[in-house]
């Protein structure tokens, strides 16, 4: 008989997209093993479209319970949960779920009541909760597409100057990083370089942004393949989630705002290891001040390169499988 999994995840504008593309990126990865893979979001929300367009099983759901019918656990025998702390809710499942637990980024009630944590990025911040669960952390356990995977040892070279500026700030920009930083960018070293914006697929309409474009003829928004968008580009502006992981794969310089609290201390470890440019928090961000700390990068083609290789040594591209080695190891054989 097949193993089968669900897989508790959402995303959209307010919570964070990334934990949308590692269950997808795992979801799939599982089912090309032959286990079957159904996931639970809640409806109406970025998240469930990507979902549904990766052709992924999903029970779409408007309760916020962690599990809202106990008829979804039938059958299955293994649950992912990614959605952040659960709390007392994943210690009532645990009290009357006798198959695995799995939680992403849980530093609370997953390291007491599951059977594995994976930490890829929530990891600085221990509780000090008892521990039940086999504790996974660091970098090397960040969950990225296979297509990430695939590109992670192409060789990038580094031109002299910066030519293309891209601007990612997640799947769904709710801080309007974007339209924020974009004119702090009139900078001599991008005088007669292309700026593209890339927008997430939880991102809502912003007038900022539009007012920021139709004022910088550099600027326009970014229509091409994502992954190519961020092969292109000689330096990504960016925010300290799962994309600031995708980027140290391929090999691409980046420098990084946080735009969640958590995030900023996964920039500051990239940063101590010359792995990004450490930009500040979204919450205390002087635009002002990013004009002197982007010069020298923007200047330095050296820099770049160091940036691109640190990135490369922190983040191999390889925690896809290593999650699922730890997940095989949970489900019947």
């Amino acid at each position: 008989m097949r193993a089968r999994v669900l897989v508790r995840v959402d995303g959209g504008h307010r919570r964070g997209m990334g934990h949308i593309f590692r269950m997808r990126a795992l979801g799939l990865a599982l089912r090309d093993r032959r286990v079957e893979v159904r996931c639970c979001t809640a409806a109406g929300t970025a998240g469930e479209r990507v979902l549904r367009e990766a052709s992924l099983e999903v029970d779409a759901v408007t309760d916020e319970a962690l599990v809202p019918d106990d008829a979804l656990l039938t059958g299955h025998d293994l649950v992912i949960v990614d959605r952040l702390d659960q709390g007392e809710e994943l210690a009532a499942l645990r009290a009357r779920w006798s198959g695995g637990i799995v939680c992403f980024d849980d530093n609370g009630s997953g390291l007491e009541h599951a059977d594995a944590v994976i930490n890829a990025l929530a990891w600085h911040a221990r509780s000090g909760s008892p521990r039940r669960a086999r504790l996974y952390e660091g970098p090397e356990y960040v969950v990225l597409d296979e297509r990430i995977r695939e590109q992670a040892s192409v060789a990038r070279p580094v031109r002299e100057r910066v030519v293309r500026l891209l601007l990612a700030f997640g799947g769904s920009d709710d801080h309007d990083l974007a339209a924020r930083v974009l004119p702090a960018l009139s900078l001599p070293a991008l005088e007669s370089a292309t700026v593209r914006v890339h927008r997430g697929p939880a991102c809502e309409p912003s007038a900022a942004l539009a007012r920021a474009l139709a004022a910088d003829e550099r600027a326009t928004l970014a229509t091409d393949d994502f992954l190519d968008e961020l092969c292109a580009a000689d330096l990504v502006l960016c925010a300290g989630g799962v994309m600031l992981h995708e980027l140290a794969a391929l090999g691409v310089p980046t420098a990084a705002i946080a735009a969640e609290s958590p995030e900023r201390a996964t920039i500051r470890f990239f940063a101590e290891r010359g792995a990004t440019v450490d930009l500040g928090y979204e919450g205390t961000l002087d635009e002002a001040e990013l004009a002197p700390k982007l010069s020298a990068v923007l200047r330095d083609a050296s820099a770049r390169a160091a940036l691109a290789g640190a990135g490369r040594r922190l983040v191999d591209g390889h925690g896809l499988l290593r999650c699922l080695a730890i997940l095989e190891e949970l489900l019947p054989r």
